[in-house]
């Protein structure tokens, strides 16, 4: 028996996993409000892209039951699969899944993903009885595990045994492995790739964890791992000498370095990159999502510097002369989806990735972050999401992106289901 002596005291128990899942309270989630333009706007884009990846669940069961090496896309295994899990899992706990939208019962809907739910532990385990990598690739392994658990947790009660058994066996495992295998890491301006977006990809696992298994007897270990790379994401080099307390302990006390400079223009593949920004902000403030549904609440340090780099995004003026033509902020002054990237975009045309931008508005929306540019976050948020839908209305089946707009990431469709979900439940519940 173990007591935390943080600002969440409780006692922690052992037991095996699955035992200890304290299924999410939706209690504190408020009723979708249908006069809200904004919410239903959020809902009916997340129930198209339920709708695609719905009619592609069974495809993602089958990719991860014969996944047998990385190949370099995340073309097949445990990503896409988790994904889709994940945002279909909201429609249904948050009661929004639409059958005559997405094109099948909710009952017909949560057999194809407990069956998914169950091809995605069973293959784990088979990985790691054959001493393999997590899914044969354990560089983002701990993030799937993320989205995956996400999805477990929301269909909890309904469930088999056997996948409750199984899938907590994932989560916990997961969580262990960054506990005592992953050291924090840091950019120091040694070279052209920010750290920032994959420690906080990885504490989201943590995040989770606690949040599913509260009384885990690790649970205050998991916990001191997710503050120090949560404040490590985002961390500048003047974080070496911060005496503000989180938890307590200094913030210079929890980090061994920086991973984005003192301006904020944060570098990933040798540019200042703003999907990177934006990737940081994500991860990080996904923890109140799910601490929300929880017994524990989500320590400060998933909000550290997150405003600070939303301003990047939104008030910092690029010099047309130094960097690309035109210049300007990298959000539309005027309100506008429109985006500018000052050293280029290697993942796609600059307009194209709506859905990380609209989740990071959502956020700033929520927490009342202001920009210094007459648009707000508001605005953007309207512009974006009429974007997405216009996209996704080019296709029957739902689907955002156009042949030739981002091949570059193949689970694309399954990300913005994962992403879009999150972006309805951040504004309806936050």
């Amino acid at each position: 028996m173990t007591v935390y002596s943080g600002p969440n005291n409780f006692t922690a128990y052992t037991g095996e996993a699955c035992t200890l899942v304290k299924q999410p309270n939706m209690s504190s989630l408020p009723a979708h409000n249908s006069d809200d333009a904004i919410m239903n706007s959020l809902r009916d884009i997340l129930l198209t892209s339920c709708k695609y990846c719905m009619s592609r669940m069974d495809a993602c069961a089958s990719s991860v039951r014969s996944y047998t090496s990385y190949d370099g896309q995340h073309k097949y295994g445990a990503r896409p699969a988790g994904e889709s899990l994940s945002g279909v899992s909201v429609a249904m706990a948050t009661g929004i899944y639409d059958a005559d939208i997405i094109g099948m019962s909710q009952d017909e809907a949560f057999a194809k993903c407990e069956n998914c739910v169950k091809e995605m532990w069973t293959k784990y385990k088979a990985c790691e009885a054959a001493s393999a990598e997590s899914w044969y690739y354990d560089w983002q392994a701990a993030s799937w595990a993320a989205a995956y658990a996400r999805a477990v947790w929301f269909l909890w009660n309904d469930l088999s045994g056997t996948n409750k058994r199984g899938s907590a066996y994932v989560v916990e495992a997961e969580a262990n492995r960054i506990l005592n295998e992953y050291e924090t890491e840091y950019w120091n301006a040694l070279d052209g790739d920010s750290k920032g977006e994959t420690v906080a990809w990885n504490a989201e696992i943590l995040q989770i964890a606690q949040a599913m298994m509260p009384q885990h007897e690790n649970v205050h270990l998991w916990r001191a791992k997710e503050i120090e790379m949560e404040l490590a994401s985002l961390s500048r080099p003047s974080d070496l000498i911060n005496t503000t307390i989180i938890e307590g302990k200094a913030i210079s006390s929890w980090i061994n370095g920086y991973n984005v400079p003192e301006t904020g223009n944060l570098i990933n593949h040798s540019i200042i990159h703003p999907d990177y920004m934006q990737s940081c902000i994500m991860f990080l403030q996904q923890a109140k999502l799910v601490y929300q549904y929880s017994a524990l609440s989500a320590p400060t340090s998933c909000n550290y510097h997150c405003e600070a780099q939303w301003q990047v995004l939104t008030s910092t003026d690029w010099n047309g002369g130094v960097y690309e033509a035109p210049g300007g902020t990298i959000y539309a002054a005027d309100g506008s989806y429109h985006l500018y990237y000052p050293e280029g975009n290697n993942w796609s045309d600059n307009d194209i990735r709506q859905d990380i931008y609209l989740l990071a508005d959502v956020y700033a929306l929520k927490s009342d972050w202001n920009s210094n540019v007459n648009a707000s976050a508001e605005d953007w948020i309207l512009s974006r999401i009429t974007q997405i839908a216009a996209m996704q209305a080019r296709h029957d089946d739902g689907h955002m992106f156009a042949a030739g707009e981002f091949d570059l990431f193949y689970e694309r469709e399954q990300f913005t289901c994962y992403l879009l979900a999150d972006a309805y439940l951040a504004y309806r519940g936050l």
